[in-house]
C-alpha cells in the first residue's frame, strides 16, 4: 500500500504531518538509605552518561536533596507553629505559611534554575519532583540537536 503525501495547499485532505517523537524519560529513584526524608539517588544513570558529567548530575541532585533535608530539620519555629496550630484548631494554617510549602516552592524554583543552567544546554529537562509525588525525579531526553 502506498503512502499518501500532501502536495501543499494546506486543506487537510493529505496525509497527516508526523508529530515529533515524545522525549524519552529516565527516572531517578528515591534513596531510602537515610530514612523517609525525600532524597534521591545521586549516581548517574548509564543512559545519561553521554549527556552530562557524573559530577554535574550529582551536584544537581544533591542541591535538591539538601532542600528536602532542610525542610525536615527540627527547629524552634517549626515546633511553635505546630503548637499554635493545634491551639487554634488548625485555623493558623490559613494565616501562616506551612514550612513545607515554602520548601516546595524552593524545589520548584531550583528545578527551573537547573533546567536553564545545567540540563537544558545538554538537551535534557528535569521534571519538578513534586509533579511525580516525590517518588522519583524524571529526566527527559529532549529530541533536539545539541
Amino acid at each position: 500500500m502506498a503512502t499518501q503525501t500532501s502536495s501543499g495547499g494546506g486543506d487537510g485532505s493529505g496525509a497527516q504531518q508526523p508529530s515529533p517523537p515524545a522525549p524519552s524519560a529516565i527516572f531517578i529513584q528515591r534513596d531510602f538509605s537515610k530514612g523517609t526524608t525525600p532524597r534521591f539517588a545521586t549516581t548517574l544513570p548509564q543512559q545519561l552518561a553521554s549527556k552530562i558529567s557524573a559530577e554535574q548530575f550529582a551536584h544537581a541532585i544533591t542541591q535538591i536533596n539538601d532542600v528536602f533535608e532542610e525542610a525536615e530539620a527540627p527547629s524552634l519555629s517549626l515546633y511553635m507553629t505546630n503548637v499554635l496550630s493545634c491551639l487554634t484548631g488548625h485555623l493558623l494554617q490559613f494565616c501562616v505559611e506551612n514550612p513545607y510549602e515554602k520548601r516546595f516552592r524552593e524545589v520548584s524554583a531550583l528545578t527551573e534554575q537547573l533546567n536553564q543552567q545545567v540540563f537544558g544546554p545538554k538537551g535534557l529537562r528535569m521534571v519538578d519532583p513534586l509533579r511525580r509525588g516525590l517518588r522519583a525525579i524524571e529526566i527527559q531526553v529532549l529530541n533536539v540537536a545539541v
